[in-house]
């Protein structure tokens, strides 16, 4: 919600498979792509390895305040996070792409 408030076109996926679709059948559609990190550690590589073939910049999403290093992505939030915080790091991500 905090994007859609903000001016920026989501496209959602709610599954893996809806995400692959997505880096896969519209990647020219897309300018960032948000994920969470907490994906089993198969699906998050291929997701990174799509956006990356895609030349999409990442945003990765961890939660409970744990850090973590995601190979691939931009920028790493840890949440809980600001609305501001990430807007930040979306400009920053998209300004630099």
């Amino acid at each position: 919600w905090v994007c859609l408030r903000n001016d920026y076109k989501v496209l959602a996926a709610a599954t893996i498979l809806d995400a692959v679709s997505l880096l896969g059948d519209r990647h020219e559609d897309l300018d960032l792509f948000l994920a969470e990190a907490e994906l089993p550690p198969p699906d998050l590589a291929k997701l990174v390895a799509m956006a990356r073939q895609h030349r999409l910049p990442m945003i990765a999403m961890t939660s409970g305040g744990r850090q973590a290093t995601i190979p691939g992505a931009d920028t790493l939030l840890s949440k809980p996070f600001a609305e501001e915080e990430l807007l930040a790091a979306m400009k920053r991500v998209l300004d630099r792409n």
